[in-house]
């Protein structure tokens, strides 16, 4: 069981966030950071953020295939690399009335009617044009990193580095087997072209242009942010027009 007093902080730190009814939200989170040990804490989590967003609002998030095994007949509506996945995104695809992105690498799922265009993308898009993450961006989400650093949930920037073809990373083309369909689909992928360079996304969120856009608020271990996906691209896009590097860091 949760402490009423840990609910209580939790629930003071969604204040301090702003969340309120009717958001529409892209939500990544470390839970280890609030330093609560309940196997009900994620469930509460869901709960107590659909709460403040109420019915008019939409809540998204996360279930990536970054390196899942090419000989899988793979299937949107299934968890795969389980012990991989944080528990709230496993207590949230429990959730009925699911809308899950067809994307193979970058899926996202989520519930709200700003949701249901995540059933309309292409299977082969992971970033860049067309991709989820444009449509974040079109259709004004905000983006929680919930007890999550930048360097573990703002893949946003990675769609920003597609944009920009950033020159240390190339497209390529990965073969993978879907359900119901015979032939091998191609799916596209923005990968490092080597190892010289390893990301930068902590500091990118310290960069002073993101004063007065961005919302850092401390939990026991960590911090959480929320930023307008609108205001991440524009920064963003400016930080790459001044340095092309400006995302990563050389090893």
């Amino acid at each position: 069981m949760i402490q009423k007093t840990h609910k209580q902080e939790f629930m003071k730190h969604l204040v301090k966030l702003g969340l309120k009814k009717g958001q529409k939200i892209v939500l990544h989170a470390n839970l280890a950071t609030f330093g609560i040990s309940s196997e009900t804490f994620p469930n509460f989590v869901v709960k107590s953020i659909l709460k403040k967003i109420g019915k008019t609002g939409s809540l998204i998030m996360p279930l990536y295939n970054l390196n899942l095994d090419p000989s899988i007949n793979y299937n949107k509506k299934k968890i795969y690399n389980v012990r991989a996945i944080s528990n709230i995104y496993k207590e949230y695809f429990k959730y009925k009335k699911l809308n899950i992105s067809n994307s193979y690498i970058h899926r996202h799922f989520g519930t709200g009617d700003a949701t249901k265009f995540l059933e309309k993308g292409k299977v082969y898009l992971s970033i860049g044009k067309n991709s989820d993450f444009e449509e974040f961006f079109k259709r004004d989400f905000s983006l929680i990193l919930l007890g999550c650093e930048p360097g573990e949930g703002a893949t946003y920037l990675h769609h920003l580095e597609a944009l920009k073809k950033v020159p240390y990373r190339k497209w390529i083309l990965l073969e993978r087997k879907i359900k119901g369909k015979k032939l091998k689909i191609k799916i596209n992928y923005f990968a490092r072209k080597s190892s010289n360079y390893a990301e930068n996304f902590n500091e990118v969120f310290n960069n002073i242009m993101f004063k007065n856009k961005l919302k850092k608020i401390k939990n026991k271990y960590g911090y959480s942010y929320i930023i307008k996906f609108k205001d991440l691209h524009e920064i963003g896009i400016k930080i790459l027009k001044k340095n092309i590097y400006g995302f990563v860091k050389k090893k």
